[in-house]
C-alpha cells in the first residue's frame, strides 16, 4: 500500500470521531419536539438556519451536514477512487429515490427525503432533479449536465420503460465502474461485490411472485459473489414472495444474513435496515483487523449512512407524532 493511501485511510478513520456519540444519539432520540431536536442536531454538527425549525428544514440540515463530511473525505482521496467506489453507491440510492418520487408524483421535498448529497451529485443538483415533472425530464437534465448517470437512463427519453429496468441499468453501469476502480485491492473489491449481491437481491425479491414478463437475465447485474445468475433467476421466478425469501436465505446459508432473509417476507420493510446493520457490523470487524486498508473507509461510510437515516427517522417521527420509544438506535445493536 502506498504511503499516500495509508495517510488517507488513517485520516478517513479519524472522521469517525465526528459521528454522534452514544450520549448525543440518546439525547436526539429522546427529543420531544422539533425545537429541542434542532438544538441537539446543531450541537452535533448539523446546524439549521431556520429560527423556527420544521421537519423539511431539519432534514435538509442533516443532508447538508453529512454531505460536508463526504466533501472533506473527497479532498483527502489521493487516487480519486471515492467517486466511482463510494459516492456512486450513494448517488444510485438518491437517484432511485428521485425517480420513484417522480413516478409517484410526490412533492420535491418528499423525493429528497433519505437522499445523501455527494461531491458527484451535490445538494443543488439533487434539488433540481427532484423538481422535474417526470422520469424523462430527469434523464434529459442529466444528459444536459453530461452526467455519467445520463447514459443508463437514456431509454426514458425514447419510451416509457419499466422503472425497475431503469434502476437496474443505472446499477449495472455503476457496478462496472466500481469494479474497474477497485482494481486488485481486496477490500474495495469485496465491498463492490457485496454491493452488487445486495442490489441483485433487492431486484430478485421485487420480482418474486410478480409474474413479470421481463426475463430475469435482463435484470441481473454481473460481478457479485453469492447470487449467481442462476440463483438470481430462481428467486425472481419464485411463485410467491415467501418462496423467494426462502431461496434467498438458502443462497446465504451459513452467514448472518440467512435468518433475516428467511423471515423477511413477514416484515419486508424492516429487511433492508436489518441487512444494513449486519453489513456494518461485519465491516467494523474487518476495519479492526485491517486498519490501513479499505475497510475503515467503508465502515465510516456505512456508519455515516446509518446516522443520516437515524436522524431522518427522528425528524419525521417527531413531525408525525411517533413516540420516542419507536425511534430505535441501530448503533445499540451494531
Amino acid at each position: 500500500m502506498s504511503a499516500g493511501l495509508e495517510s488517507f485511510t488513517v485520516r478517513a478513520a479519524g472522521l469517525a470521531g465526528r459521528l454522534l456519540t452514544p450520549e448525543a444519539r440518546h439525547r436526539i432520540l429522546g427529543a420531544t419536539d422539533l425545537p429541542t431536536l434542532a438544538r441537539e442536531l446543531s450541537a452535533a454538527g448539523y446546524p439549521s438556519a431556520e429560527a423556527r425549525p420544521e421537519a423539511h428544514s431539519l432534514e435538509l440540515a442533516v443532508r447538508r451536514g453529512a454531505s460536508a463530511r463526504l466533501r472533506q473525505l473527497a479532498r483527502w482521496d489521493p487516487a480519486g477512487r471515492l467517486g466511482p467506489l463510494l459516492f456512486a453507491d450513494e448517488d444510485r440510492r438518491s437517484l432511485r429515490a428521485v425517480l420513484r418520487g417522480a413516478v409517484a408524483n410526490l412533492s420535491p421535498e418528499a423525493r429528497l427525503a433519505g437522499t445523501l448529497p455527494t461531491p458527484r451529485l451535490p445538494e443543488r443538483a439533487l434539488t433540481e432533479l427532484a423538481r422535474q415533472p417526470s422520469v424523462a425530464a430527469i434523464a434529459a437534465l442529466l444528459a444536459v449536465w453530461r452526467s455519467p448517470y445520463a447514459e443508463p437512463l437514456a431509454a426514458a427519453l425514447k419510451d416509457k420503460p419499466d422503472l425497475l429496468e431503469l434502476e437496474v441499468a443505472l446499477g449495472r453501469q455503476i457496478a462496472a465502474d466500481q469494479l474497474r476502480a477497485a482494481g486488485r485491492d481486496p477490500g474495495w473489491r469485496d465491498f463492490v461485490r457485496e454491493s452488487i449481491d445486495l442490489d441483485n437481491l433487492r431486484t430478485a425479491l421485487i420480482l418474486a411472485g410478480r409474474g413479470d414478463e421481463i426475463a430475469p437475465a435482463h435484470l441481473f447485474i454481473p460481478g457479485g459473489v453469492v447470487l449467481t445468475a442462476e440463483r438470481f433467476a430462481n428467486i425472481a421466478r419464485a411463485p410467491d414472495a415467501a418462496a423467494g425469501y426462502r431461496l434467498a436465505a438458502s443462497a446465504w446459508e451459513g452467514t448472518a444474513l440467512a435468518a433475516p432473509l428467511d423471515r423477511g417476507y413477514i416484515a419486508p420493510l424492516s429487511l433492508e435496515p436489518e441487512l444494513e446493520d449486519l453489513r456494518r457490523r461485519a465491516w467494523r470487524r474487518r476495519a479492526r483487523s485491517e486498519p490501513l486498508g479499505a475497510p475503515p473507509v467503508v465502515y465510516y461510510l456505512l456508519r455515516l449512512r446509518a446516522e443520516v437515516r437515524l436522524l431522518q427517522r427522528v425528524v419525521w417521527g417527531l413531525a408525525l407524532g411517533a413516540p420516542p420509544a419507536r425511534r430505535r438506535d441501530p448503533e445499540d445493536e451494531a
